[in-house]
C-alpha cells in the first residue's frame, strides 16, 4: 500500500576548488524536482491509462502545467537511456495533428517499440529529415523500414537508406483488401439484381468487418453467403486468409510463431487479477482505474495501471504489461492457471 509521503531535507551542498558549488545528488529525486521518482513514475503510469492530460490531473491532484514538466522530464530520461546499438528496422508513419490538415511524421524503432522522432509534415522532405536523425554510422546497419503506401516515404527511404528494404505495413495492406471486397461486392451485386437475385443485398457490412465481432444470427448468415459460389466469397476468402497470418518475425519460424501465445481477447478483470497476483503485483488503489504495483528484489516498485472494465481487451493488456516490462510469455501462463 501506497500513501502521500512529503519529504523534508536539507540536500548538502559541495563547494569545489575552484569555487564551484553544487547541491549532493539524492537517490529518490532528480535535481531541482518536487516530487520523488517513484511518484513521477507512477504519474507517468496514470498518464498513460487516461484518456486526457485533465482526467489525470484529477486523480494525481495536480495542475496541467505540473504534469507537462513530470512528462518533459521522463522523456529527457528516455533520451538519456537511449541506445540505438542493434537498431535494424524502423517505421515511418503519418499522424493527423491538431485541427484541420496539419500532419506529423512519425520515425519508430519496429523491434522495441518505441517511437525515436517526430517531425512537422507528410511529405519526403519531412521523412527525410526524420532519416537523417539517425546516426550516420547506424544508417548502413538498417535492414528494413516499414511503413504505409506513401510514394513520398518510399521516395525518401530509396533516397537516406538505399540498402533498406521497403516493407508495407499490415493495416495498409488489410485496407486495401477489403476495399477490394467491396469493389467486388458492388460489381457482383449489380450483375446479380439485372438476374433479380437479391442475394448479396443488405450485405457490405458482413464482408468487411471482423467475424469475431458480429453477433451469432449475422455470422451464420455470414457462413452462408460465404458457402456460396459467389465471386465475393472468394475475394472475401482471400482477405481473411492474408489477415491470419500470423506477424512474422526475424528470429522466428512459422511453426514457433504459430505456437507463440496470444493476449486474451476481453479476459475477465478478475482472472488478470490472479494472474497479476501471481506475477507479485498488489493492488493499491480501485476506482474507475486499477492501480497496482510490484516490488521488485533491488527495492524499487513497478506500477501498473489498468481501467476498471469488467474485462479488458488485448490492447490495453499488451500496452500495460510493456510499460511495466512483463514480458507476454509470463503473464500468458499465469493467466492460463489463474
Amino acid at each position: 500500500m501506497q500513501f502521500e509521503t512529503v519529504l523534508t531535507a536539507k540536500v548538502p551542498r559541495v563547494k569545489y576548488a575552484d569555487g564551484r558549488t553544487e547541491l549532493v545528488a539524492v537517490p529518490w529525486a532528480q535535481p531541482h524536482g518536487r516530487f520523488t521518482l517513484l511518484f513521477e513514475a507512477w504519474a507517468i503510469q496514470v498518464l498513460f491509462a487516461c484518456h486526457s492530460v485533465s482526467a489525470a490531473c484529477e486523480l494525481l491532484g495536480l495542475n496541467w502545467e505540473t504534469a507537462q514538466t513530470i512528462m518533459d522530464r521522463a522523456v529527457e530520461r528516455g533520451l538519456a537511456r537511449r541506445d540505438l546499438t542493434g537498431l535494424a528496422r524502423l517505421g515511418i508513419d503519418e499522424k493527423s495533428f491538431g485541427r484541420g490538415q496539419d500532419y506529423i511524421a512519425v520515425l519508430s524503432d519496429v523491434d522495441q517499440g518505441c517511437v525515436l522522432e517526430v517531425v512537422p509534415g507528410r511529405d519526403q522532405a519531412s521523412a527525410e529529415l526524420l532519416l537523417e536523425t539517425v546516426p550516420e554510422e547506424q544508417r548502413v546497419e538498417i535492414e528494413a523500414v516499414a511503413m504505409d503506401m506513401s510514394g513520398a516515404f518510399a521516395a525518401a527511404v530509396q533516397a537516406q537508406l538505399p540498402g533498406a528494404d521497403i516493407v508495407y505495413d499490415r493495416f495498409h495492406v488489410s485496407a486495401l483488401l477489403n476495399q477490394a471486397v467491396d469493389e467486388v461486392r458492388r460489381a457482383e451485386h449489380k450483375r446479380l439484381l439485372g438476374e433479380g437475385d437479391e442475394s448479396l443485398k443488405g450485405t457490405r457490412q458482413l464482408w468487411l468487418f471482423n467475424p469475431r465481432n458480429l453477433e451469432d444470427e449475422r455470422l451464420e448468415n455470414l457462413a452462408r453467403l460465404a458457402a456460396c459460389n459467389f465471386k465475393t466469397s472468394r475475394a472475401w476468402l482471400q482477405k481473411e486468409n492474408f489477415n491470419s497470418l500470423p506477424p512474422a518475425r526475424p528470429d522466428s519460424n512459422p511453426t514457433e510463431i504459430r505456437e507463440e501465445g496470444k493476449f486474451p481477447v476481453d479476459a475477465p478483470q478478475e482472472r488478470v487479477m490472479r494472474a497479476l497476483q501471481a506475477l507479485g503485483f498488489e493492488i493499491v488503489r480501485r476506482g474507475n482505474h486499477l492501480s497496482l504495483a510490484r516490488t521488485e528484489p533491488d527495492g524499487s516498485v513497478t506500477p501498473m495501471t489498468l481501467p476498471g472494465h469488467r474485462t479488458l481487451k488485448s490492447s490495453t493488456l499488451r500496452t500495460a504489461l510493456n510499460q511495466s516490462g512483463i514480458a507476454r510469455d509470463d503473464f500468458i501462463r499465469a493467466y492460463e492457471q489463474a
